[in-house]
């Protein structure tokens, strides 16, 4: 009987494209068939079909038995097969795994190196907890091994180790330790490597390793585990700032001397990120820390100026690192970051937008939101010239998620702490004028809400902003915005609210009104922009109303266009709302309508006589009495009320309260 090879699948399924899933599943009954079998090789051959065909989507988790048979066989073609397919399909909770314990251990302890390199692989692949328990003192055990190469595949595998079963790192640490002053530069690279990951997440707990970790740095001239060496070291310095002072001499020399643009950019963020540069260490070495921040700061050039893409991100990123520990050095690179913003590449720009939001000053803000302008301005001319961004060239339109991040870095440069760059507020209402007509996204609401939060808080700025806010309101270039992606009618809100809040400073009410009335314009509103709308309407209505009105001799008795307003505002019937209609509304909770919305004032004591409200139902009244305590007497109480008959009060004092019984006088 012949079976199929992987390769006649393979052809078999090329060939069957209209019948792919029926020649799958006969192929995979086959290999069902074929992997019970006992001889080896067609159980090898069974299983290298279902693995692939597992590449394709289809489920193997049935085969795992047979997967730990394939691993056990001896030859090693064979057990190859056996542990790729237990990398591929076995998971953590696989309850075969159980069976794999012995399994793996005579593959550690095989004599041969190519059994043991491949049990180390497979077993990175599917260590869970019950096998780092089981075999940690066998890998402890093999981390001396006299093969150079198992040693390091140990210590790299030491780290799945750590992870699934942590108690082990404190068994295994001193062996650990052992590997960084291994004869073998591999083994000691491997060490640095599982000892740099462990850091990242308690580097507190490596802080003893420093005194190897120092000989490799200053001895080593692997560049790759220098890097590893330096970032170790960047994890350390924080936790134990003596380190530090130990490591400027070092990193010195490697900035000064290596040609390694790895290694150098690891070096220079080392210092920025490792507290190189504060005040404790700089009191303490002085000339020499200033050196290397002068060093540092001189080869960011080359980073910031190459004409390689990467090179170019990862320099700006280091400024942005270098500027919460010296943001005067990064300042002079400003030139250099504003060339940044017109890079081809959008990634280059964003971590230039980045810097820039954090190096603006009173005098610099003008001259930077204008260049951040330039970049939302679209090709083609239109009929508003942008009066923020002056006169330059704009580059081509970019895409929305950068435009929207432009937009956000421009209003947070003008709003941080509350307005405290910017000086001349109109330049900033143009500003936001311009962002409503030039951004390209959608970011009415929060134009609106900046606009609204201007014209509350900086009184100045009000004349100024609503003559603006009335052109927007007659703008119909925005209007044609509607329904698209980039449109920010939104603003209108503000712009209505306003105006009708501050009609004043409206050179001209009837027009302004007019364009709140337009139905043309008011259709494409959404309601909450129409309530404003009508809001703003009716304060400007009743200004304009309220105020003189001059005109020429003939024009007297001539309607006012105004008067066209009114059919919209009183548009509709009003029919009284019925009795069974209104109990229906709910009462909203907390309202009571038994209780009184003012509450009637409490009756002071006169000299000769009480002045209280009448009231048929009120037989008793309590006033706070501001004169001295005295006996009970009869007083007359008179009413506001018109034929209203005299009322007797009879008035007990008691402390500070006094009691007033009425009662009528025939």
């Amino acid at each position: 009987m012949f079976e199929k090879s992987l390769a006649d699948v393979i052809r078999g399924i090329r060939a069957n494209k209209n019948k792919e899933h029926d020649f799958i599943t006969s192929s995979l009954n086959e290999a069902r068939n074929e992997i019970k079998r006992e001889d080896m090789d067609v159980k090898a051959k069974a299983l290298q079909k279902v693995l692939y065909l597992s590449m394709l989507g289809y489920d193997m988790t049935w085969a795992s038995f047979h997967v730990v048979e394939v691993m056990s066989a001896s030859k090693f073609q064979h057990k190859r097969l056996g542990y790729l397919a237990a990398a591929s399909s076995l998971q953590p909770d696989s309850e075969v795994l159980l069976l794999c314990v012995n399994l793996i251990k005579k593959d550690l302890a095989s004599n041969s190196p190519y059994d043991v390199s491949l049990a180390l692989s497979g077993l990175a692949a599917i260590i869970n907890t019950d096998l780092a328990r089981s075999l940690l003192p066998d890998l402890m055990a093999m981390m001396n091994h006299s093969r150079p190469y198992v040693r390091k595949r140990v210590t790299l595998l030491m780290y799945k180790e750590f992870l699934k079963y942590p108690d082990s790192l404190k068994q295994a640490f001193p062996r650990l330790r052992e590997k960084l002053e291994d004869e073998d530069s591999g083994v000691v690279s491997a060490a640095v490597n599982v000892v740099c990951e462990l850091a990242n997440t308690n580097p507190k707990n490596y802080i003893l390793l420093a005194p190897q970790l120092y000989t490799i740095l200053t001895s080593s001239s692997n560049n790759w585990m220098l890097i590893k060496i330096v970032k170790l070291f960047g994890l350390l310095t924080p936790e134990e700032p003596r380190l530090a002072r130990k490591l400027v001499g070092p990193l010195t020399n490697l900035i000064s001397s290596t040609r390694a643009m790895s290694l150098l950019y690891e070096c220079i963020h080392t210092v920025f990120t490792g507290g190189f540069l504060s005040p404790e260490v700089v009191g303490t070495l002085g000339n020499e820390v200033n050196q290397l921040a002068t060093l540092c700061v001189t080869k960011l050039r080359g980073f910031v100026g190459d004409q390689d893409p990467n090179l170019k991100y990862l320099g700006l990123f280091l400024l942005l690192k270098l500027l919460p520990v010296n943001p005067k050095a990064v300042s002079e690179y400003r030139e250099t970051i504003l060339g940044c913003l017109d890079d081809p590449d959008v990634s280059i720009r964003l971590r230039a937008l980045e810097i820039v939001t954090n190096i603006v000053t009173q005098k610099n803000i003008q001259d930077l939101v204008r260049r951040l302008l330039v970049h939302l301005m679209p090709r083609a001319p239109t009929n508003h010239k942008p009066v923020a961004a002056g006169k330059i060239r704009p580059p081509p339109v970019l895409d929305a998620n950068y435009r929207m991040e432009v937009v956000r870095r421009i209003l947070h440069l003008c709003t941080q702490d509350s307005y405290e760059m910017v000086t001349d507020f109109e330049w900033y209402a143009d500003v936001l004028v311009d962002l409503v007509r030039f951004s390209g996204v959608s970011v009415g609401e929060d134009l609106a809400e900046k606009l609204l939060d201007l014209a509350v808080r900086v009184k100045g700025v009000r004349g100024y902003l609503v003559g603006t806010m009335r052109t927007l309101l007659t703008d119909t270039k925005l209007f044609e915005s509607y329904g698209s992606a980039a449109s920010n009618l939104p603003v209108l809100r503000a712009a209505a609210w306003i105006c009708g809040e501050y009609p004043s400073f409206l050179t001209s009410p009837e027009e302004t009104l007019l364009a709140l009335c337009n139905p043309i314009n008011i259709n494409a509103l959404t309601p909450i922009t129409k309530q404003l709308y009508l809001q703003a309407g009716l304060k400007l209505f009743f200004f304009w109303a309220g105020a003189p009105i001059v005109a020429p001799a003939e024009s007297i008795f001539q309607p006012s266009p105004i008067l066209g307003v009114l059919p919209i505002l009183t548009a509709g019937e009003l029919s009284p709302v019925a009795r069974n209609a209104q109990r229906r509304v709910p009462i909203p909770e907390g309202l009571s309508l038994d209780q009184p919305i003012v509450q009637r004032p409490k009756a002071q004591l006169g000299a000769d006589s009480l002045l209280v409200d009448f009231d048929s139902d009120l037989h008793e009244i309590e006033v706070t009495r501001k004169g001295k305590a005295g006996k009970s007497r009869k007083i007359k109480v008179k009413t506001e009320q018109e034929e209203t008959p005299e009322q007797q009060a009879e008035v007990s004092v008691f402390g500070n309260v006094i009691r007033i019984s009425l009662t009528r006088v025939s």
